[in-house]
């Protein structure tokens, strides 16, 4: 017998070299078809069999007895020695024929049959079997067509089938009423409650759940071609007409998605159609493409489902699509799942140069954007890659090349909360991937001066505007939450925390937000309904609001009334005219009240004395306040106007007077306060101030009224937040990066201080000036080493 022989690439190479290409395509075209076969009649995946060591080319052995008539005539006429001629296997080995012959009707005798005229029923077995059997005499008997070849065992007979399996079946049919089961199971499955689907038992659904919308995968044992075929005659649903009008990249279409060489599509034939950028859910096309990448979003909040999830190559496509297409419904959800599954990409595993092209032109594109959301959602991908060690040199590279780290300084100075705390985190994230990381974020301009100022944020001076719709709160440690009967109220806590001062940010929708594009929170509610029109609000620039279910029940919402009524006083300049009375305008608000008092009456005064001032230049307009019981004491312009704001245009004072109206009636109250206005005036004026009135005010109140000093403040969970990840990035950075250490002595004296205080940030601060005193020796020493050598 023979020695088996060694496999030797050398030869694979020159004999892959000599085959003709349409061969190749023919033999690659005929494994794809089997391996269908395999997986559509049992269930299993295709095992090439061995001979002498190698393994035995099937399409060899295929085509060698096709070209002899088939199975059945090389039977008859006894021609086996024929095929062992054309598969150059010598005559010499013993029972040659008779194996290649069994591995023939082991593998390729049923699938012959398939192809040449249609698969044996069954039932008709046994009488093909009896009739041959005179002739086969000697032979094993031919298995049964139920059962797969003998060296490709069942998976139910050593291993408990996967409790999904129906799922895939269902899926795998094309069926409609099949595929909707699956997919109303799967929808119900990533729901939070006691079944929710873990992908690590079927990875395989996922692939299934992309192809189904017409994108190219590589599916295990199937062809995908024929699939796409089969479904789209069945669904009758065009996924190629829909993503050739998504607005993607011509090079992303022709590369992924699933077309036949007959449709030429145009885009301008098909503007024609879809007339609106609206992403209308009551469309079939449109209803599978949402279901589809809801469900994926539901699960990716899973954490046992993140692994598998950001290894799979096929939904990384489709999400890569939606964050590319023209629909902010798709593009949201997208942006969204890839953020979660961001910290398991890992970007050294991306062989696909197209993959890694358009994943990278995605962030870059996301980060220059004007959206909110898509700075937002892009900032947590790059976070969330940080995540893998590996990623680090890709990382570095193209952060470097995209001026990425001058963009997100940029941001920080932006009055919003949220922008700012997902910034810092994604700096620290990058901050602990090491030198090279820290060196780029020092080498940006300014980078130390920012995170040093950070030191001494207060969440306070972002505004009311930065931090509206923000909800922070104290939480002690992840936990998961017990499962709650859906028929029962259940209340959505929030989960997201941050990672060093334990607090949580989380947007609150609002009904009505102008200027910006709406975020929707980290963790969208699970879709359950065709009730999807409150989710579309992530518009650019354009005030959203959300819809009725009912046209006929729309809520009004009632204006504001003015309640708040100018009581200046109308009379003569001279303050001599009997004719008294009160402006008697009402407001809205006491800030609108102000600014009438300033625009219609302060403004009339200083006019009318600018006017007579022009023969005495030394004389002042002093302006006596006019509202009911007032002083008489004369002020300047801008002295009466803090007056009127800190005394009578105040929100409690005003709720005073409008008590008072209501209790005694507009008309006797204007009869009051002008009654109560002249006799004021008769009791006589104050002479005024002394001309160092206000700085001996001043001097008397300075101790009383002493600033407490930064340290001393209290922080609250915010600004804790802020100061305290700005202190880990600025340790990171000292410990890395000589560049930092040497920008960072500069501030050694304010960094002592801030470490001496009551902050919580102190101890951090702390060590940091410890890596800067012990690294900076090193450092000169270093420098020094490389004198001599410059001289040189």
């Amino acid at each position: 017998m023979l020695a088996r022989k060694r496999r030797n690439l050398k030869d694979e190479y020159v004999q892959f070299l000599s085959t003709p290409v349409e061969k190749r395509l023919k033999a690659n075209q005929f494994y794809e078809n089997l391996r269908h076969f395999y997986r559509r009649k049992w269930g299993c995946s295709l095992r090439i069999p061995y001979a002498n060591g190698k393994e035995l080319d099937l399409y060899e052995l295929y085509d060698a007895v096709i070209s002899l008539g088939g199975w059945q005539k090389v039977t008859n006429f006894d021609r086996w020695g024929e095929v062992l001629q054309k598969l150059s296997i010598s005559e010499n080995i013993q029972m040659a024929e008779h194996a290649v012959r069994i591995i023939y009707m082991q593998y390729l005798c049923k699938f012959e049959q398939n192809e040449s005229g249609g698969d044996i029923v069954e039932e008709h077995e046994n009488e093909l079997i009896g009739i041959r059997s005179a002739r086969l005499k000697g032979m094993i008997a031919m298995p049964s067509y139920s059962e797969p070849p003998m060296s490709v065992f069942r998976s139910s007979d050593n291993f408990p089938p996967l409790d999904f399996h129906k799922l895939v079946f269902s899926l795998l049919s094309g069926l409609p009423n099949e595929v909707v089961f699956a997919l109303n199971v799967l929808t119900i499955m990533s729901h939070p409650g006691p079944f929710v689907l873990n992908f690590e038992n079927c990875p395989n659904i996922i692939d299934l759940l992309v192809s189904l919308i017409g994108i190219k995968v590589d599916l295990l044992g199937a062809a995908p071609s024929n699939l796409f075929k089969w479904w789209k005659e069945t669904s009758n649903y065009d996924f190629t007409k829909f993503w050739k009008y998504s607005g993607i990249d011509e090079g992303i279409f022709n590369c992924w998605i699933f077309s036949s060489e007959q449709e030429n599509l145009k885009l301008s034939s098909l503007s024609e159609i879809y007339k609106d950028d609206n992403f209308d859910l009551s469309k079939p096309t449109n209803w599978r493409v949402f279901s589809i990448l809801g469900i994926l979003h539901n699960l990716s909040f899973e954490e046992n489902n993140l692994l598998t999830m950001g290894e799979n190559k096929a939904l990384l496509r489709l999400l890569l699509i939606c964050c590319n297409c023209r629909w902010q419904l798709l593009k949201r959800i997208a942006c969204e799942t890839l953020s979660n599954i961001s910290k398991n990409i890992n970007l050294i595993s991306i062989e696909d140069p197209l993959t890694g092209s358009a994943f990278f032109k995605s962030i870059q594109s996301g980060l220059n954007s004007n959206d909110r959301f898509e700075i937002l959602r892009f900032i947590e991908i790059i976070g969330g890659l940080c995540q893998t060690t590996l990623n680090e040199p890709i990382l570095c590279d193209f952060l470097d090349k995209t001026n990425f780290f001058p963009r997100i300084f940029t941001l920080l100075t932006l009055k919003d909360i949220l922008i700012c705390i997902i910034s810092l985190e994604t700096i620290l994230q990058l901050s602990e991937l090491g030198r090279n990381a820290c060196e780029l974020i020092s080498g940006c301009n300014k980078s130390v001066e920012q995170l040093i100022g950070m030191l001494t944020t207060d969440a306070a001076s972002f505004g009311q505007a930065g931090l509206s719709g923000i909800k922070v709160v104290e939480i002690n440690g992840h936990h998961v939450q017990p499962y709650v009967n859906p028929n029962k109220k259940k209340l959505h806590s929030l989960n997201q925390s941050n990672q060093h001062s334990k607090t949580t940010t989380q947007q609150q929708q609002q009904p009505i937000i102008t200027n910006t594009t709406t975020p929707i929170n980290n963790h969208l509610p699970p879709i359950t309904n065709n009730n999807f029109s409150e989710l579309d609000k992530s518009i650019n620039n354009i005030a959203t609001k959300t819809k009725s279910k009912n046209n006929s029940n729309k809520k009004c919402v009632e204006a504001q009334m003015p309640q708040h009524m100018c009581e200046w006083m109308m009379m003569a300049l001279d303050d001599t005219n009997e004719e008294i009375e009160p402006c008697s305008r009402f407001f809205s608000t006491p800030s609108q009240l102000l600014f009438h008092i300033y625009e219609d009456h302060l403004k009339a005064l200083v006019q009318s004395h600018a006017s007579s001032a022009a023969k005495n230049p030394d004389n002042v307009c002093m302006i006596r306040c006019r509202w009911p019981m007032c002083d008489s004491t004369p002020r300047t312009l801008w002295s009466m106007t803090t007056h009127l704001q800190d005394v009578h245009c105040t929100e409690q004072s005003l709720e005073i007077n409008l008590q008072k109206r209501n209790e005694f009636g507009l008309d006797d109250y204007i009869n009051q306060i002008r009654q109560l206005f002249k006799q004021n005036r008769e009791q006589g004026q104050q002479p005024g101030y002394a001309p160092f009135a206000a700085y001996e005010a001043i001097r008397r109140h300075a101790l009383t009224n002493l600033k407490k000093d930064l340290t001393d403040d209290n922080e609250g969970p915010v600004t804790r937040n802020i100061r305290l990840t700005s202190a880990i990035i600025l340790r990171n950075l000292s410990k890395h990066s000589t560049l930092a250490r040497r920008k960072l002595q500069r501030f050694e004296g304010f960094l002592s201080w801030l470490s001496l205080s009551k902050l919580e940030s102190s101890r951090t601060l702390s060590q940091c000036l410890f890596e800067i005193i012990t690294q900076s020796p090193i450092d000169n020493n270093n420098i020094e080493q490389l004198k001599p050598t410059e001289e040189e």
